[in-house]
């Protein structure tokens, strides 16, 4: 997420002070704006000729306590008003022809209410200025944040192959036949169903080492049961990460042909069989790795920089800390 000050900013995309509403709707609108697919259409203005001129502005020097001078004006030129954008999308696109409109529209609104503040005289209260300051930091860290992403989020070649090279085995997949056999059904869940349940895991184990089909045994540890329509044995592919971390310890254990040990699930015996063993190609992992070494690398830097300005918190005030602190999220790529 970009700042608190560019996120009320560039949620003006779609965002107008009378209305009311919240900084995860006004983000989404941002987005939302950002994501059109509009080409651009920017007219041939020169960058010094000014694009938004506001009037009827105070005069910021008048000294506290005096009327404040409300007719002042302040123009943006066209190279000003990129430079904003610029600042304000992330991903560097052109804004469509509505969106740099409504983007200055929100520019004006927002000197609007500044004025108003002024001529209230709210622009010094200590409320305010605690806010500034808390904007100011959000601004600085999601900006830094911002440049560790576009740092880190190309990874070289070399690094996306010798990082594939090191975690050989987070690649490695299986083709899988299970058989499923529920520990309970919709009108019988006791204990004498489960324990009869896991009688026929086993004969179904037995049966799988043998070399009976898994479809046939399937089909047989439903009937036996009395259960109906017994789901496919036929899983596909399946990686480490896409088990359970017990099963997938036994599965990968194994070779093509193999046959678990019966596996007990919360509501389910499964047994399954090794139909096929082979590593996912660089090829179709390489997005994956990027985003790997990306998070990596971004979650290295940013504790890299907390780590080297340590925090003492008085516990008597905040109290006891309950729970280890988050590790830094690296924001998500597009």
């Amino acid at each position: 997420m970009w700042t608190v000050t560019c996120l009320f900013v560039f949620a003006g995309l779609g965002f107008s002070p009378l209305q009311d509403s919240s900084p995860a709707a006004q983000a989404q609108n941002s987005v939302e704006s950002l994501s059109s697919k509009s080409g651009d259409t920017t007219p041939a203005v020169a960058t010094t000729q000014p694009v938004l001129t506001v009037r009827g502005l105070c005069d910021n020097s008048s000294n506290t306590g005096q009327q404040k001078t409300c007719s002042g004006s302040k123009s943006m030129t066209r190279e000003q008003f990129e430079a904003l954008m610029s600042a304000l999308s992330p991903d560097g696109r052109a804004l469509p022809e509505n969106a740099r409109r409504n983007l200055a529209k929100t520019y004006a609104d927002y000197l609007a209410v500044e004025t108003a503040v002024q001529r209230a005289g709210m622009e010094n209260t200590p409320e305010l200025r605690e806010f500034l300051e808390w904007t100011r930091l959000r601004a600085i860290t999601d900006y830094y944040r911002r440049s560790l992403q576009e740092k880190y989020k190309n990874p070289a070649t070399g690094e996306i192959e010798a990082y594939y090279h090191e975690h050989q085995t987070d690649y490695e997949r299986v083709k899988l036949a299970r058989i499923l056999v529920p520990r309970e059904s919709a009108s019988v869940k006791t204990h004498e169903f489960d324990q009869k349940a896991l009688q026929v895991a086993k004969e179904a184990q037995a049966r799988a080492v043998k070399g009976d089909a898994p479809t046939n045994i399937q089909q047989d540890v439903y009937t036996i049961l009395g259960l109906v329509e017994p789901l496919p044995v036929d899983l596909g592919n399946r990686r480490r990460a896409d088990m359970l971390p017990e099963e997938a310890k036994d599965v990968f254990s194994l070779k093509p042909g193999e046959i678990t040990q019966v596996e007990s699930e919360p509501k389910n015996y499964v047994v399954y069989k090794i139909v096929n063993k082979d590593i996912v190609p660089l090829e179709e992992v390489k997005a994956e790795i990027s985003r790997a070494i990306y998070q990596q690398k971004f979650r290295e830097a940013m504790k890299a920089v907390l780590d080297a300005v340590p925090a003492e918190f008085n516990h008597e005030y905040f109290g006891t800390e309950t729970e280890p602190p988050k590790a830094p999220v690296a924001p998500a790529l597009k």
